[in-house]
């Protein structure tokens, strides 16, 4: 699946959560797929992140700060990497895996992309207000 860099650097925790989630084995193995390779770009955006740093920063007693006047072009910088579109294995998660789990809804909003369609549908139909009420 095309992904934003930026999906896996915002919601890594979110994503972290959920692969804890006691799951079918199925499930478990393709969410531990995904993860290995989110971590790996993870890792490549940190490289980036830290490359920019020393570019729109100084070093002070040992520790990179970015100047408050290349604040802006730092941030324009990494803003960039993180809009970059990735191939990322598509663990096709069903949402029912969610099933006697705990997710605020802030999360599963934040990581609704990880997710089958066709189940989604089903779980949206499930918890539809309209659905609900008798004719």
């Amino acid at each position: 699946m095309k992904i934003k860099l930026l999906q896996i650097f915002t919601n890594w925790p979110t994503l972290q959560k959920v692969a804890a989630f006691e799951i079918d084995a199925a499930s478990a193995i393709r969410l531990s797929r995904f993860m290995m390779a989110a971590q790996q770009e993870l890792e490549l955006i940190e490289n980036a992140r830290q490359k920019l740093i020393q570019r729109y920063g100084i070093e002070l007693d040992g520790k990179w700060q970015i100047t408050p006047d290349h604040h802006q072009d730092f941030l324009a910088a990494f803003n960039t990497i993180l809009q970059d579109k990735i191939e990322i294995y598509d663990p096709r998660l069903s949402s029912g895996i969610l099933d006697g789990q705990r997710l605020s809804a802030v999360d599963f909003f934040a990581i609704a992309w990880l997710f089958d369609r066709d189940s989604m549908i089903g779980l949206i139909e499930t918890v539809d207000p309209e659905s609900q009420r008798e004719e």
